[in-house]
């Protein structure tokens, strides 16, 4: 049977094992019993439509079995109230999350708030000493006092999230079986990585700030520490392994626990560095007006210019117009929900259709989605080794991926005609890249090795890349006529180059 809980008074409190909390927030405790015997279970808030409730409610059980939990109706539900008791009377049952993973439990009152429960004797989410509300975290070392340190900390978003694409991709080009599981699982991760890293430039210009995409400023050489990780990842173009999804994707997309700090520059997890991100964003707000000019009209926000593919969901997130602090804050929530999720979040959306990032990446590491045939591709291959015959397919690939990033910068402009440089940025993933890539990988260069995708980058010598990548097009229809088709669509940047 529940305890009686009584809301407490605001102010900070320590509970056991020691875990300082911050103030602003209210918590519920047991009364008449001793908090050190009970804490065995914890409720924390931690649905991202609650975030801005500045309130952890800790619900402390007692002698309730590993399959007894329920969930409560927790009186003053919002704020709370002093005073406000919160007992069983109310209760619903439990739905568990399968694979063991953390337990939702919904309020009736509000079914928004999806509350987490972890037992002692069984893995069921947030530990005692993970008690903290997301954003009520103390931040380590916070360097991000003003608006340039914030709009520098921004970009560095971007370039995490542009420099995990091409391992993503180079992985998924290695698998034999392209309609595999495996494979479009990877697929979905780097469309939405390029969502984020489109939500990310949003947020940029949302603060005054202005995307570089014309320079090589974004972009990642390959092999190449992740930006600012700790401890130090090295990101690799390597055919796909269950090693390198173990040891660097799933890394990569690690779930922050509830308990880690916010980092801003040196960070263990993606989730670290968000948080550290939104806990600027609140404070500067109260500082600065950061969302003066927004630059509406240079954001990539109409919903039509982002539709999910297969093992995405709709209503996980989609692109967002940030014009203040609830928008800008509502675009980091879905960069960090579809990608590492917090703690042991396994969906990135309401309905439970799409995995987070880590656990669409778990699905092939423990088998679930086999990785069947791997091309055996040269681990970070540059076009230099490649034999005189590949080479022009090569340079016209790191022409076209440089000439992407072109794309971007007209895409974030003001005077951009924006519906066709999304158009030719899809066509040429879609329609020159892929097919770029398909044709590398099946080039024999020795060794039993075979051509990849470098992801250089292309350094055009003249003030007119259309003209250059058209001339390398060109070059590799006449040696190559399965690439004619590539020739045709390269064409089209000249839409908007």
């Amino acid at each position: 049977m529940l305890t009686h809980l009584v809301v407490v008074a605001v102010g900070a409190l320590e509970v056991e094992p020691s875990m300082p909390i911050r103030t602003s927030f209210q918590v519920c405790h047991a009364i008449d019993v001793g908090l050190k015997k009970l804490l065995s279970c914890v409720l924390g808030v931690i649905h991202p439509k609650a975030r801005n409730r500045s309130c952890v409610q800790m619900i402390v059980f007692d002698g309730i079995g590993a399959e007894q939990f329920q969930s409560v109706t927790v009186a003053g539900r919002q704020t709370g109230e002093a005073g406000d008791i919160c007992d069983n009377r109310h209760a619903e049952n439990l739905r568990k999350e399968p694979r063991g993973c953390s337990s939702i439990i919904r309020s009736r009152a509000d079914p928004n708030d999806a509350l987490y429960v972890h037992n002692s004797q069984r893995s069921y989410g947030p530990r005692p000493d993970d008690l903290c509300c997301r954003n009520n975290r103390q931040v380590e070392d916070m360097p991000i006092n003003n608006l340039q340190e914030l709009r520098r900390h921004i970009e560095t978003a971007i370039t995490v999230e542009l420099s995990t694409v091409p391992p993503y991709l180079f992985a998924m080009y290695s698998i034999e079986d392209q309609s595999s599981e495996a494979a479009l699982l990877l697929r979905s991760i780097v469309v939405e990585e390029m969502l984020h890293a489109a939500l990310t430039t949003n947020l940029l210009l949302a603060v005054g700030g202005t995307p570089d995409y014309a320079s090589t400023k974004y972009m990642t050489r390959y092999p190449s520490p992740l930006p600012h990780h700790e401890p130090p990842l090295l990101l690799d173009l390597a055919p796909c392994s269950v090693e390198s999804i173990r040891n660097v994707f799933m890394r990569i997309e690690q779930p922050e626990t509830h308990s880690a700090p916010a980092q801003p520059d040196v960070f263990e997890t993606l989730g670290q560095f968000y948080h550290a991100l939104e806990i600027a964003l609140e404070q500067l707000s109260k500082e600065f007006d950061l969302f003066a000019d927004p630059q509406r009209g240079a954001q990539l926000s109409d919903p039509s210019f982002y539709q999910p593919i297969a093992y995405d969901a709709d209503d996980s997130g989609g692109l967002v117009l940030i014009e203040d602090l609830e928008s800008a804050i509502q675009a980091i929530e879905i960069i960090v929900h579809q990608g590492e999720g917090l703690s042991d979040q396994r969906w990135a959306d309401p309905a439970h259709q799409e995995l987070t990032h880590y656990y669409k990446l778990l699905q092939i590491e423990d088998g679930t989605s086999p990785l069947g045939t791997v091309r055996r591709l040269r681990t970070n291959p540059r076009t230099s080794d490649y034999p005189d015959s590949i080479r022009p397919a090569s340079d016209l690939f790191n022409a076209v991926y440089r000439g992407l990033y072109l794309v971007m910068s007209r895409m974030f402009s003001n005077q951009a005609n924006q519906s066709r440089a999304v158009g030719t940025l899809y066509l040429l993933m879609a329609d020159v890249l892929s097919q770029l890539a398909s044709f590398l990988v099946e080039r024999p260069i020795g060794n039993g090795e075979f051509a990849a995708p470098t992801f250089e980058v292309f350094e055009f010598t003249t003030d007119e890349p259309l003209t250059e990548i058209v001339g390398l097009a060109n070059r590799a229809a006449e040696l190559y006529p399965r690439l004619s088709t590539v020739h045709e669509a390269v064409r089209a940047l000249d839409l908007i180059l």
